[in-house]
């Protein structure tokens, strides 16, 4: 068996040290450690999955009383959902047995 070095085992790691970023992003690894800088994304970022991020730290700013609010919101929105799939299932349901019950009164009308 070959002997194998050390690097080739382990993956490797980098430090970043972001206190020493000078806050202006070129590119998108800057635009990732102004970020953990700042917990912040500029709306001028493009980095690939930035978006995501600020979504969570939008949410992750808010306070108690605004979490609270958006997760009711969130709640009410689905039940809102929720209740129009029910109607238009219902209003379907409703309609196809009204019309069978109109195709055989028509029916019934024909034979006589």
């Amino acid at each position: 068996m070959p002997h194998r070095k050390v690097a080739d085992i382990f993956p490797k790691f980098y430090v970043l040290k972001v206190n020493d970023f000078n806050n202006i992003a070129v590119d998108s690894l800057d635009e990732r450690i102004y970020v953990l800088k700042n917990s912040i994304v500029e709306d001028s970022f493009k980095a690939q999955g930035l978006n995501k991020v600020k979504e969570i730290l939008n949410y992750e700013n808010m306070t108690v009383d605004e979490k609270t609010n958006y997760q009711s919101f969130l709640y009410n929105m689905s039940n809102a959902k929720s209740t129009i799939y029910t109607a238009k299932f219902e209003g379907k349901e409703e309609g196809r047995i009204d019309g069978e019950e109109i195709g055989i009164v028509k029916s019934e009308r024909q034979k006589h």
